[in-house]
């Protein structure tokens, strides 16, 4: 059986793939989209550890206001939105727990479906309006909610990736003919990750560059 797991404070990994660590305060990552228009379908998805911490807030993932939120609400749900749409479609599976999570949302025009690890926990169909701002937003949103853990590996594709439960992918994202935006998050180092698609820049406010690997072992 495979078992994906992320590697941290390896001696040995200090110079090699990293993640970004946010502490629950004003960490935050932007990236401006500029004229950029979000695709008709898509998937967003990244690798989280959460700190198993109060619900007392939004923990956002990954947001790009008036086009998507994934991450945990208020209350603890796991839940992706799509558009306008204050309902999104929303699981009760907590992934702040302090374990490594691969987290998913896609849409295809009509129906919203969030993903965890691989199986499909819940989904929604939403007629609501894409009305996209400018800015792509890792571990924050616009109405100043942030995340406590690591993410590493972050992705959104111009395509639906998932539409049956299966494996979530075994190592980092690979940019295809789909990929929108690719955050791989290795820098280790700045206040700047690149992505890998179209060269959009993520100015990095607060989080800490750490050491981490995804790793499968047998």
């Amino acid at each position: 059986m495979l078992l994906l797991t992320l590697l941290g404070c390896d001696p040995d990994a200090a110079s090699g793939p990293f993640a970004l660590a946010f502490d629950g305060g004003e960490d935050c990552v932007e990236a401006e989209l500029g004229p950029l228009t979000p695709p008709a379908a898509f998937t967003v998805e990244a690798w989280i550890r959460g700190e198993p911490v109060p619900a007392d807030r939004a923990r956002p993932v990954v947001a790009w206001k008036g086009v998507f939120t994934l991450g945990e609400a208020f209350g603890g749900d796991t839940v992706f939105t799509v558009g306008d749409a204050e309902a999104g479609a929303t699981s009760a599976v907590s992934v702040m727990d302090g374990v490594l999570h691969h987290v998913a949302g896609t849409w295809d025009g009509e129906k919203a479906n969030l993903y965890v690890d691989g199986v499909r926990q819940a989904f929604v169909s939403t007629a609501a309006p894409v009305a996209p701002t400018a800015t792509l937003r890792i571990g924050c949103d616009s109405d100043v909610n942030t995340f406590e853990g690591v993410i590493d590996e972050v992705r959104v594709s111009s395509s639906v990736r998932y539409t049956e439960d299966g494996s979530p992918p075994s190592g980092p994202f690979e940019e295809d003919a789909e990929t929108f935006a690719l955050f791989h998050l290795d820098e280790g180092e700045g206040t700047e990750t690149v992505d890998a698609a179209q060269d959009l820049v993520g100015a990095v406010y607060g989080p800490e560059w750490v050491p981490f690997k995804l790793t499968v072992n047998e």
